[in-house]
């Protein structure tokens, strides 16, 4: 199984949210079909929750997760705190056509756009952090109970 870290494509979208580009971040919208084994796809989407968590610079409350590893995609809706929101989704990669990925981060006075980012600026074998461990977790409670679940409950 793999994991990710920080990347290219996480270190810039960093970059613009603290020169302030879009103003204070409010939603994001990340679909990366980049995965190549089922297994992975729960640990995938934890770290990309994780990454959306510090963008948007407030603690997760909720997840509804649907899809699964059998289905070879899960999307995850997750609330935050102060009322921003993301939609995030990992998915195998098709076998016919490269890794890649979707995101949109919309802020109070703009957006940021990476559209077909290459899986070179999304891969990165990692081990585990316990934050997106925690997220992966969350989602699959969601997906068992096919309800909201609140991260972090037992």
């Amino acid at each position: 199984m793999t994991h990710r870290e920080d990347s290219a494509l996480a270190r810039g979208v960093q970059q613009a949210l603290a020169e302030g580009q879009i103003g204070a971040p409010v939603f994001v919208r990340w679909v990366a079909a980049t995965v190549r084994e089922a297994e992975a796809l729960l640990p995938h989407l934890g770290w990309m929750l994780e990454l959306a968590e510090a963008w948007l610079g407030a603690p997760a409350q909720r997840v509804y997760a649907v899809g699964g590893p059998a289905a070879g995609q899960v999307t995850a809706l997750v609330d935050y705190a102060q009322g921003q929101g993301a939609l995030v989704t990992a998915a195998m990669a098709p076998a016919h056509h490269p890794p890649h990925a979707h995101l949109t981060v919309l802020g109070q006075r703009g957006a940021l756009y990476h559209e077909d980012v290459p899986a070179s600026t999304v891969l990165h074998p990692a081990p585990p952090s316990p934050t997106a461990a925690r997220f992966a977790a969350a989602c699959e409670e969601s997906l068992r109970r096919r309800e909201a679940w609140e991260i972090g409950k037992e």
